[in-house]
């Protein structure tokens, strides 16, 4: 539904990969580190954007299509092992959600990275034959 209009129909994941675009990162971390962390995710070639900020989370959206879902972990990845820590994975369903919990380590202590939701698709949607 858009604008109170029925405009496509498809399973949960069909409309996601055709009409999302990009991917949801929620990175937790301890209080007064947001900007450097920030700033490093951007210097390691994620062109991300701020969602919401507090003193402890930061909430990204990754709009470019080009950029890989590798990449996004990678430069994550290279933030929180920047001194050691035990890691625990767990892949939530069909969203190609993971959700990562550290015991100790770098600049981030926690996070996930899912595909964007249908509600984070634009309203604008024009479906395309």
């Amino acid at each position: 539904m858009v604008g109170g209009r029925f405009s496509c129909l498809g399973s949960l994941q069909h409309l996601k990969n055709r009409f999302s675009e990009g991917y949801s990162m929620d990175l937790r971390f301890e209080p007064g580190r947001g900007d450097a962390i920030f700033a490093a995710i951007v210097a390691k070639g994620i062109p991300a954007e701020i969602v919401e900020r507090h003193d402890t989370e930061l909430k990204l959206r990754v709009q470019d299509a080009s950029v890989k879902l590798w990449q996004i972990f990678s430069a994550i990845e290279d933030l929180r092992n920047k001194s050691g820590g035990s890691t625990a994975v767990s892949v939530v369903d069909e969203d190609y959600a993971a959700a990562v919990h550290t015991t100790s380590g770098g600049l981030i202590d926690d996070y996930s990275v899912s595909q964007t939701t249908l509600e984070q698709v634009p309203s604008t949607l024009r479906l395309k034959p």
